[in-house]
């Protein structure tokens, strides 16, 4: 009777128990499979990833993870050398911080290839080390630099434009030392292109920048800045050596239209002021006087003529 219907009851408790048991063991067998299912999901797309992973110790002395190198190799690469540099700069500022974040940073290795770099802590193993995402973008860097360097070139004559005179200019008067601004242009490019067309016309203005690159100093910064106009900026030695520049930049023109053969004589009109380190002139003020000293010369060489 009442022993045999509790021990019934007991018995189906004991089922269900050891039903939910088995359950409980079947979900946790599928979860273990499902999480070595993902693990080997997620080292199957680190392996084949563009992305270089390296996990390293919080230390910098040991590598812990690499889908690419070996720790030899990582030790003895220059991006890795670079990296213990930021992470000494990094520690600082979190001690300062007292707290956890990830950044971003781009280095350069001994064969001129550019990396973007992502580091940040995570749990690995158990321990805290420092992740790093490389991803090399050096294809990216050279069209960027391409793309600068054709937005400061002038694609006729191949010497600066105005966007790299205005840059590099400013570059040297920081140094605070006196330079020599040479306005030049060339004369009778109007009646050159009228008379015998705009290729003759080309040629005198290639002319005119080989004979500023010929007669330019190491230092200097030539460029074409309109149609015949070109500005030559360079370090300032002496009101002599400021003269004998003209002197030398007429004679390499005129030299440069004889050696093309062509059918008229190559002159310029110059124009030169020297920078003073102690005024509060902008390098646009020196470049119109400059103009105006070169404008000068034009009218007298007119009135000359008459």
């Amino acid at each position: 009777g009442e022993f045999s219907e509790a021990f019934n009851t007991m018995t189906e408790q004991l089922r269900e128990r050891e039903k939910s048991l088995k359950l409980i063991a079947e979900q946790e067998k599928k979860h273990a499979e499902m999480a070595e299912s993902y693990s080997q999901l997620l080292i199957e797309l680190i392996a084949r990833s563009e992305k270089e992973i390296l996990v390293i110790s919080l230390d910098g002395k040991s590598l812990l993870y690499s889908n690419r190198r070996t720790e030899e190799e990582v030790q003895n690469w220059d991006v890795y050398k670079q990296w213990i540099s930021q992470i000494g700069q990094k520690k600082q500022q979190e001690d300062r911080r007292k707290e956890r974040y990830e950044w971003k940073w781009e280095a350069e290795d001994s064969t001129h290839r550019f990396y973007a770099i992502t580091t940040g802590k995570m749990k690995w193993q158990g321990e805290w080390a420092y992740v790093n995402i490389v991803q090399e973008v050096t294809e990216t860097r050279v069209k960027e630099e391409q793309l600068k360097a054709e937005a400061y070139q002038d694609m006729l004559t191949r010497i600066g434009n105005r966007f790299y005179l205005k840059e590099k200019a400013e570059e040297i008067l920081k140094t605070g030392e006196p330079v020599s601004v040479c306005y030049c242009d060339l004369d009778h490019l109007k009646y050159i292109n009228d008379t015998f067309g705009h290729e003759y016309g080309d040629m005198a203005i290639c002319a005119a920048a080989r004979a500023l690159m010929q007669c330019s100093s190491r230092d200097a910064v030539p460029a074409r800045t309109g149609g015949d106009e070109f500005v030559l900026v360079q370090t300032y030695q002496s009101d002599e050596a400021s003269r004998d520049l003209v002197h030398r930049i007429r004679r390499t023109l005129e030299a440069e239209g004889k050696a093309q053969k062509l059918p008229f004589p190559l002159t310029m009109s110059i124009g030169t002021v020297v920078t003073d380190p102690d005024s509060n002139l902008t390098f646009a003020d020196y470049v119109k006087q400059a103009d105006s000293l070169m404008y000068e010369e034009k009218v007298q060489k007119r009135a000359a003529r008459k």
